[in-house]
């Protein structure tokens, strides 16, 4: 049976092509493959700044490469030389080889779910509870080999006939010998990119691609914003049109109102900006959510954080955007030691989960995603706040000490749901930042995860009394908070990944990276 299937045609199946002019062959090479080599963030920046780059990588370094159901594309060990986005059709990839502590990192991975995605994500990996990962069209695989020596840790097979665009690392390397004026952004990229293959958060992923806008998030301050705005000055309408000539889709014009606000955004931090699938201009805002849950099951919870000289409602997990050459794991380290209440005990972190979003950004009017990882802690206290209460749910009949909220006829018309009584929780204020306190309590999962505007009227109008029982619950709770410095207790001690030595050329991540020693090529 195999036998007799037919791959697709390639290039390389026409030999009297290689009898036209020069001129008129790298015309064809540049229809061919030009939209695919622009639809990465990294080589469409690298077409901003140097027109002639997509005709010379097109001619030198690019070719159409065919296979039939279950080739393998590549194997474990195997020396990483070719860059490869998938054209039409589908491959399965899994990684075989892991150190002693990722099999054991690989097992939390599956227990905790993984990763689940929106039906309109970004990513082109789904991956199943196996390990197993369906790579669909436009997916980029073995992104990699270009920004350091690789040797694959898992391998890839075509799961049907598959015509995929194979770009030689070898010719690439050659061809951006002539523009040296890229050298300083490479070299960013391919730093950044090679720190997050040593983080386990993306230790699944290195045989494949990191998404753009995560490399990009691990860059400093100037290097992100220099490479975002090259993208977004790209869309204005008074921009060069050699980009448009290159891209048979329509690309959407952005207003200068609109490139101002992003800027802005970009300048403080707040997000990133790069290509999505569609070749669109794409936001991207990446948070850190914290779930720490006791032995109780209660999880702790921000109630409320102030504006002005008012405690505005919230009953949310703690959470923060990733900053400045950040990960998810050091933003939630940040978060734990810099904003949260000092906890006395053990914290074992599990593996985080990480959800994606899209929505449409109702000040630029730009596609947003918002990634979010939640990472699932369990912690065991050592110390009297193991005896918290953290109230219960009661009817209106017994809820004595709460405050009587006046509900909308909408709502009066509705069952009456649960209420809670806040003056039984034992509230902590946190002043590690004096211009924003913030104030916490130990809550149940269910009641933060399925909040009610009724709830959150409540929790305002308890906050508004200003009483001296709140203010007693905070005084109360604070001498209980405790003064030792968090113990950190990680199961898998490989989530924090390996100390590694970040510089311009060498990177040692033999220990999570299995047999390789990353060697950054620029």
């Amino acid at each position: 049976e195999r036998s007799q299937r037919t791959k697709p045609l390639t290039v390389a199946d026409v030999p009297s092509l290689a009898l036209l002019p020069m001129t008129l062959r790298q015309e064809l090479s540049c229809a061919i493959f030009s939209r695919t080599f622009l639809s990465h963030t990294i080589f469409y920046v690298w077409a901003c700044l140097e027109d002639a780059i997509v005709e010379d990588v097109s001619s030198r370094a690019i070719e159409l490469e065919a296979c039939s159901r279950a080739d393998d594309i590549f194997i474990p060990l195997q020396e990483a030389k070719k860059v490869f986005n998938l054209r039409v059709g589908t491959l399965s990839y899994k990684r075989m080889v892991f150190t002693s502590d990722q099999a054991v990192s690989r097992g939390q991975s599956l227990r905790s779910g993984g990763i689940s995605f929106s039906e309109t994500n970004e990513s082109l990996q789904n991956w199943d509870p196996s390990g197993e990962a369906k790579l669909l069209p436009r997916a980029w695989i073995s992104m990699v080999a270009l920004w350091c020596k690789w040797s694959y840790l898992g391998s890839c097979q075509a799961s049907e006939d598959c015509e995929l665009v194979a770009l030689n690392v070898t010719g690439i390397l050659e061809v951006l010998e002539r523009y040296p004026a890229l050298f300083k952004i490479n070299r960013c990229y391919a730093t950044c990119f090679c720190q997050l293959m040593s983080d386990p958060e993306h230790s699944k992923e290195c045989d494949l691609d990191i998404l753009p806008a995560q490399v990009m998030m691990a860059a400093d301050a100037d290097d992100r914003f220099g490479i975002s705005c090259v993208v977004v000055d790209s869309f204005m309408a008074s921009s060069s049109v050699v980009i448009d000539q290159y891209v048979s889709h329509r690309r959407d014009k952005i207003k200068p109102s609109s490139r101002e606000i992003l800027v802005e955004e970009l300048d403080q931090g707040k997000c990133v900006v790069s290509l999505g699938v569609d070749g669109q201009l794409l936001r991207s805002v990446l948070i850190s959510v914290l779930c720490i849950q006791r032995e109780s099951g209660d999880v702790l919870t921000k109630l409320a954080t102030t504006k002005g000289s008012k405690w505005v409602a919230e009953c949310v997990l703690p959470a923060s955007k990733l900053r400045e050459q950040e990960n998810f794991r050091q933003a939630a380290e940040r978060l734990l030691a810099k904003d949260l209440p000092d906890l006395n005990g053990t914290l074992d972190w599990d593996t985080p989960e990480i959800e994606q979003s899209i929505t449409q950004s109702g000040t630029t009017g730009i596609r947003t995603t918002y990634m979010k990882s939640k990472f699932q802690i369990n912690f065991f206290s050592c110390g009297e706040d193991s005896a918290d209460v953290s109230g219960v749910l009661v009817n209106n009949m017994a809820s004595m000490n709460r405050p009587r909220v006046m509900v909308s006829k909408s709502m009066s018309s509705q069952p009456a749901a649960p209420q809670f009584n806040f003056s039984k929780l034992k509230i902590i204020e946190v002043t590690k930042n004096p211009d924003k306190p913030e104030l916490f309590a130990w809550l149940p999962l269910s009641l933060v995860t399925n909040k009610t505007p009724i709830l959150i009227e409540e929790l305002q109008a308890y906050l508004d009394l200003g009483s001296e029982a709140l203010a007693h619950q905070i005084s109360q709770s604070a001498e209980l908070r405790l003064s030792s410095a968090s113990k950190m207790l990680d199961s898998d001690e490989t989530s924090e990944g390996p100390q590694t030595s970040i510089g311009v050329h060498n990177i040692d991540t033999q220990d999570v990276l299995g047999a390789n020693v990353v060697t950054v090529r620029f």
